[in-house]
């Protein structure tokens, strides 16, 4: 007649021993994974928010929304939903976004975003706001380079409170409104104004580097990768 032997405590404190090591080893690269698939829906998100603005821009003759802080829907993003150019808001929001601040009470985090602009991604100030030397908001056809034209990218409300904003100066402030390395390897995603989108990396986990020759500067021209010319 066998007997039915258990587990010794030395046995089950090993196997929870070599449980715990396998844990430890699978956990980083797991984590990298999720990250890396973050990234990849980030950049998905761009490329469809692409989409909308090119739709918007078909109905507009090719001028892009004007940012008017004046106006209760003076955000880009306010136009594209207010036109049905942009399906859903849920492509403004990066899975690797900071917490948004709940400016009213009895809202959700989104909605707060969604009023207050708080959104992942920050349009180029250039394009939607008459800034200094233009008159006027930008004009697709105008924009000589397209593909080398930042258009959205990942972007920092401040450098203490990295939550998103719409809207991203183009060069670098202390006080924030930049564009903002979310991703790993201090990635930073692009949606560049031909539609395409891809990553852009600082050399440094510093947002000033972002704004190096580089990075998101042309290191080939006078003029950078913000100018509209």
């Amino acid at each position: 007649m066998s007997v039915r032997r258990g587990f010794t405590l030395v046995e089950l404190l090993v196997v929870i021993g070599i449980i715990a090591l396998l844990i430890s080893i699978l956990l980083p690269s797991l984590n990298k994974a999720r990250r890396s698939a973050s990234t990849v829906q980030c950049l998905s998100n761009l490329r469809q928010v692409g989409l909308s603005m090119q739709m918007y821009l078909d109905t507009s003759k090719g001028l892009f929304p004007r940012y008017d802080s004046l106006l209760p829907n003076g955000k880009w993003y306010q136009r594209l939903l207010e036109t049905k150019t942009m399906a859903t808001d849920k492509i403004l929001f990066c899975p690797e976004r900071e917490p948004i601040p709940v400016i009213a009470p009895d809202t959700t985090e989104e909605a707060s975003a969604l009023t207050n602009g708080y959104i992942s991604y920050g349009i180029n100030l250039m394009l939607t706001y008459p800034y200094p030397p233009y008159t006027d908001m930008a004009k697709l056809t105008q924009i000589r380079k397209p593909a080398e034209t930042i258009m959205l990218v990942d972007s920092c409300y401040s450098p203490s409170t990295p939550t998103g904003i719409f809207v991203v100066y183009p060069y670098n402030r202390s006080l924030g409104y930049t564009a903002w390395m979310r991703h790993p390897n201090n990635g930073c995603n692009v949606l560049w104004a031909d539609g395409h989108v891809t990553t852009v990396r600082a050399s440094q986990p510093d947002v000033a580097w972002l704004y190096a020759m580089s990075a998101l500067t042309d290191e080939t021209s006078p003029a950078n990768y913000w100018d509209r010319d």
